[in-house]
This record gives structure tokens, C-alpha cells and sequence, in this order.
């Protein structure tokens, strides 16, 4: 499936190299190499800890294989999301589709994990949620 056209202007290379990235960290419990994707401009340091500590335990996670994709985003355009005050959010950069992670733990059992993907200068990051001004 060509999202570049749909999504944004990362080329097809760039989609893969991020697939190919997490795939790879995935299965190598490299968490270092997963975390180098995300993009922390404006971040509060409380959400980047916490960020960090669920992308530490979903690549730690025991699986017996990882699907990655890029799928359209959904909802069609910028989400606004409430931290736990009710303080608003929403992603530090535009909409350039969904990273999907889909883990299979068992013959019968798997877990799919969404990020928000972003571009800045022609790549491909995990957008992360900052404060609506």
C-alpha cells in the first residue's frame, strides 16, 4: 500500500526505514533504538518519562513475532487527547499516518500497539502528545 502520496512526503524509503527499524528493535529488545524515532520537541519531561517507560515494557514484552505497518490515521487530522488533570494534548507534529505493531504472544493470542506518526524534514518520527496552548 503507497501512503506516501495520501499521507505525507516521506518516501516509500523512509516508510521502510522505520519499519525496518522497529521491527528490528522489536525483536532484538533494543528499546534505545525504538526511542531514537520518537520526536520529543515540546514534551513535558513527566510525559516523556512516562512515554519512555511504556515503549520500555512493550519492547520487552515476550512475543513469538511482530508485524509492523503504516496505516492511515484515524479520525482524520490533529487528536486531542486529556492527560489525567484534564489537561489538553495533542501530537508535536502533523499527521503522517499510524504506526501499527501488532504482537503475537501465541498461537491464539496478540496485542496491537498505534503511534502517531509525524514528519519533520523529510523523515518519519513517533509524534508525542504536548500541551494544547
Amino acid at each position: 500500500m503507497l501512503l506516501s502520496s495520501h499521507l505525507s512526503a516521506a518516501s516509500k524509503a523512509e516508510e521502510q526505514r522505520i519499519k525496518d527499524t522497529i521491527k528490528r528493535a522489536m525483536d532484538t529488545k533494543d528499546s534505545k533504538s525504538f526511542l531514537e524515532l520518537c520526536y520529543w520537541a515540546g514534551v513535558p519531561n513527566e510525559v516523556k518519562q512516562f512515554s519512555t517507560m511504556m515503549i520500555l515494557h512493550l519492547v520487552q514484552e515476550h512475543t513469538l513475532s511482530v508485524s509492523v505497518s503504516i496505516v492511515p490515521s484515524t479520525g482524520g487530522g490533529e487528536q486531542i487527547g486529556r492527560g489525567p488533570d484534564g489537561a489538553a494534548f495533542h501530537p508535536n507534529l502533523p499527521s503522517a499516518g499510524q504506526l501499527q505493531i501488532i504482537r503475537n504472544f501465541d498461537q491464539k493470542s496478540s496485542a496491537t500497539a498505534t503511534f502517531p506518526l509525524g514528519e519533520k524534514d523529510g523523515k518519519l518520527f513517533i509524534a508525542q502528545p504536548t500541551p494544547v496552548k
